[in-house]
């Protein structure tokens, strides 16, 4: 049995659509990443003020520390929601500082940041 190359190609073409349309949430998220937007600034008094905004509501919980040897976590939040945010009090001006989010979404799946500063 000769398989015909066009026949072969449009199943192919077929599945991998399937496959994109029946992942599409997944395959988004993988690439862009469950944050939309961060923001980090310090005021005078050493508070250091971070916020950021989920692309679905979430619950997150924020990685932080001057290194990605030794981190601190954050609380998880107690609702879902896409606006997130938490107030560092004694943070030294100057330092280093690296930060990551870890999200669960309301069917339980769990998505995480790369590191950025």
């Amino acid at each position: 049995m000769k398989l015909d190359f066009k026949v072969v190609l449009t199943a192919a073409f077929v599945l991998t659509f399937a496959l994109m349309f029946a992942f599409y949430d997944d395959i988004y998220l993988f690439f862009v990443g469950p944050i939309a937007a961060f923001d980090y600034t310090m005021d005078g008094n050493g508070v250091a003020k971070v916020r950021w905004e989920t692309r679905f509501p979430a619950k997150t919980r924020l990685a932080y520390g001057t290194s990605w040897d030794v981190l601190n976590y954050t609380e998880e939040a107690a609702d879902f929601t896409t606006k997130h945010g938490t107030d560092f009090v004694g943070m030294l001006p100057g330092t280093n500082r690296v930060f990551g989010v870890i999200a669960y979404d309301e069917q339980g799946k769990v998505y995480s940041t790369l590191p950025f500063r």
